[in-house]
C-alpha cells in the first residue's frame, strides 16, 4: 500500500508602530517548541538603549515577561515561568527595535503581550497563538462489507477539524470524530471511514485549524483487490488446501487406474503365449484348420470380454479420472489467475518503496545540511512509517506469490502423469458442459 503528507501553515511578520494606544495587529502563529520573534519598533526610529523597556502579560502573576532598566535586565521583576526564555536584542534598541524573542514556545505562552516604554508613553500590543500538529496515519483494514479507514492523530493544538475526501476532493461522509485531551493539554484525534468499491481508490484525512489556516493531510491508494478479498493469506490458504485434497484423490484415482491397466497387459501377454504354444502343437493343415477356427472365436470372444470390462469395471473409475483431470485444470487456472495480480501489486509495492527510499534520503539530506530540523523530522517519521508498512506489505505479497508457485508446481506434476488420451477425454467433457 502508498502514502504522502502535506503540511500548509499561516505565519504572518509585521511591523508593529508604537502608539499611545493599543494597534490592532495580526496574530502571530507559532509551532509548539520553536522559537518565535514579538515584533516592537518605534517609529520615528530612537535611540531606546537606556530607556526602560517593558514586555508584559496581562493576567499573568507576575506579569512581567522582560524588563530591562538603564540597561540592564532585571530579572528579579520576571515571571517564572519566562525565566531564560526571553532575549531582548541589544545592538538594535539603538534604532528603537524593541523586539522580544521568546525560545521553546509553550501552550501556556499563547495570549496577548504588551510592548511599552513608559519614558515616551508608547504602548502596542501583540497576540500570540500557539499550534502543535502532528502526521495523521491511515490504518487499512480489510472487511467483508468493505474496507475500513482509521485515521488518527496525536499531538494537537488547538483540537482540528477531521475531513475524509475522495480522488475528487469530494467530502467522504464518516462517523464522529473521538477527541481525547492529554495532561499536556494536546488533542488526540481519531476518525474512521468505511469504503466499498463504488468509491475512488484514493482518499485523503485532512486535519485542520480553520482559525489559523493551517492543515496537515495524509493520502492513501488502496488497490483494487482490496474490496474483493477479506484476508488474502485466508483465501491462500483455503486454496491449497483444495489444491493438496484434489492432487491427492487424483494421485490415488491414477494408482487405481495403472493397477488395471497393468492386470489388462498381464492377461494380454498370458494370451498371447497360450496361443503360440496352440499353434507349435498344430501338424496337419485339416487340424491347423479345426483349430483355427476355436482359436478365432476364442479371440473375439477375449477381445469383447475385454471391451466389457473396460466399460463395466473401468468406467466409474475413469469417469472420476476424468472429473479429476478437469478440477485440475481449474485450479490450474485459478491459481494462474491469483498469481498475476499478486505479482503486479508486489511491482507497484517495490516501486513506491524506491520512491519512499528517495523521499526518506532527501529530507535526511536537509535535515544534515539545516539547523532547523523539527519541522523536517517531523515529515520524516510518517515517511519511515510509510516505508516499514510497504515492507511488510512486500514481505507479505512474496509469500502468497511463492505459496501460490509451490502448489502450481504440485498441480504440475500430476498433470504430467496423465495420458493423452484422458486430457482428451477431459477436455471433450468441458466443452460438452
Amino acid at each position: 500500500m502508498f502514502l504522502k503528507s502535506e503540511i500548509v501553515s499561516g505565519h504572518a511578520l509585521f511591523l508593529l508602530l508604537l502608539t499611545q494606544t493599543s494597534a490592532a495587529t495580526q496574530p502571530i502563529n507559532v509551532q509548539l517548541g520553536d522559537d518565535v520573534i514579538l515584533p516592537c519598533q518605534l517609529e520615528p526610529a530612537a535611540d531606546v538603549a537606556t530607556m526602560t523597556l517593558e514586555w508584559a502579560k496581562p493576567n499573568l502573576t507576575p506579569r512581567y515577561v522582560h524588563v530591562r532598566r538603564d540597561g540592564v535586565d532585571l530579572l528579579i521583576d520576571q515571571n517564572p515561568a519566562y525565566i531564560g526564555r526571553t532575549l531582548l536584542f541589544v545592538n538594535k534598541l539603538k534604532c528603537g527595535d524593541v523586539s522580544l524573542k521568546l525560545s521553546k514556545v509553550k501552550l501556556s505562552d499563547e495570549g496577548t503581550y504588551t510592548c511599552f516604554i513608559p519614558s515616551l508613553g508608547k504602548r502596542s500590543t501583540v497576540k500570540l497563538v500557539v499550534s502543535s500538529v502532528s502526521s495523521p496515519v491511515i490504518e487499512i483494514i480489510k472487511g467483508a462489507d468493505g474496507v475500513l479507514l482509521q485515521c488518527k492523530s496525536a499531538g494537537w493544538y488547538p483540537e482540528p477539524e477531521v475531513l475524509w475526501l475522495d480522488a475528487e476532493g469530494l467530502i467522504v461522509s464518516a462517523g464522529p470524530t473521538d477527541t481525547l485531551r492529554g495532561p499536556d493539554g494536546l488533542y488526540t484525534v481519531s476518525s474512521s471511514v468505511t469504503v466499498d468499491n463504488k468509491h475512488s481508490n484514493t482518499f485523503t484525512c485532512k486535519l485542520q485549524q480553520v482559525n489559523i489556516t493551517q492543515t496537515l493531510q495524509t493520502r492513501v491508494f488502496i488497490q483494487g483487490d482490496a474490496f474483493t478479498a477479506s484476508s488474502c493469506s485466508g483465501v491462500s490458504i483455503a486454496l491449497a488446501l483444495i489444491v493438496v485434497c484434489v492432487v491427492l484423490l487424483a494421485a490415488a484415482v491414477f494408482g487405481v487406474w495403472k493397477c488395471k491397466q497393468s492386470k489388462l497387459s498381464t492377461a494380454e501377454m498370458n494370451h498371447e503365449d497360450e496361443t503360440k504354444q496352440l499353434e507349435g502343437e498344430k501338424t496337419t493343415t485339416q487340424h491347423n484348420e479345426m483349430e483355427n477356427q476355436p482359436l478365432r472365436g476364442g479371440e473375439g470372444e477375449r477381445e469383447e470380454a475385454i471391451t466389457e470390462g473396460e466399460s463395466q469395471q473401468n468406467k466409474e473409475e475413469l469417469m472420476l479420472l476424468v472429473n479429476m483431470v478437469n478440477k485440475l485444470m481449474d485450479l490450474k487456472q485459478k491459481l494462474k489467475d491469483q498469481r498475476e495480480p499478486l505479482k503486479d501489486d508486489l511491482k507497484k509495492v517495490t516501486n513506491k518503496i524506491l520512491i519512499n527510499q528517495g523521499m526518506l534520503e532527501a529530507v535526511e539530506k536537509e535535515i544534515e545540511n539545516s539547523t532547523f530540523t523539527s519541522k523536517l523530522e517531523k515529515s520524516q517519521k510518517p515517511l519511515q512509517e510509510e516505508k516499514n508498512t510497504l515492507n511488510a506489505s512486500k514481505s507479505i505479497l512474496e509469500q502468497h506469490v511463492q505459496n501460490i508457485e509451490t502448489q502450481l508446481k504440485m498441480v504440475e506434476d500430476i498433470e504430467t502423469q496423465i495420458p493423452e488420451r484422458i486430457k482428451k477425454k477431459a477436455l471433450d467433457q468441458k466443452k460438452e458442459n
